[in-house]
């Protein structure tokens, strides 16, 4: 018995393409320029760099938050306190940092207001009807955060080193 194979031709002629101006442009991606040289002498440049940081932390939030919530319907969570008490608790969770309410708030009615008619008026209500739920990071969460972070980092780091070592022993042991 022969199998014929299935081929599928996937060739795209890019010429038969046209390109359409009308089409919105992609914002550029925000990265943090990497150098060989220390940057830290320049007076103001750990400033700038925390500050492109949090920008990439914000696009990023945002654009995983509604890539998440894209598996629903608009009009199935229309109106929906729930929603904006979820992605409230996530920003809450994310952003652990002291005075970002306001990055906080902005990134909730930007995530929720597509749902909510878009009106950020109507999202900043709901935000305060329910902002009594969210549990506020302290400094036992923060520091809880701190401790699995590095636990998590160490253990990727030394993680690949020990399995070898106990490989060797294991396989040692075993006369091999």
């Amino acid at each position: 018995m022969v199998r014929q194979a299935n081929t599928t031709n996937l060739s795209i002629d890019l010429d038969a393409i046209e390109d359409d101006d009308d089409e919105v442009k992609a914002e550029p991606v925000l990265v943090i320029p990497q150098s060989k040289f220390d940057m830290g002498g320049i007076k103001g440049y750990s400033q700038k760099r925390i500050e492109l940081k949090q920008q990439i932390k914000i696009k990023e939030t945002i654009s995983e938050l509604k890539h998440a919530l894209s598996i629903f319907q608009p009009e199935e969570i229309r109106l929906n306190h729930s929603l904006v008490l979820f992605v409230a608790q996530i920003v809450e969770d994310i952003f652990t940092g002291k005075g970002l309410g306001s990055v906080k708030h902005k990134i909730v009615v930007d995530v929720c207001k597509e749902y909510f008619n878009d009106s950020p008026d109507l999202v900043a209500m709901v935000v305060d009807l329910v902002f009594v739920n969210v549990i506020k990071t302290s400094l036992y969460r923060r520091n809880k955060t701190r401790v699995a972070n590095l636990f998590f980092w160490l253990l990727k780091h030394l993680g690949g080193n020990v399995d070898v070592r106990y490989q060797t022993n294991f396989k040692t042991s075993l006369g091999h």
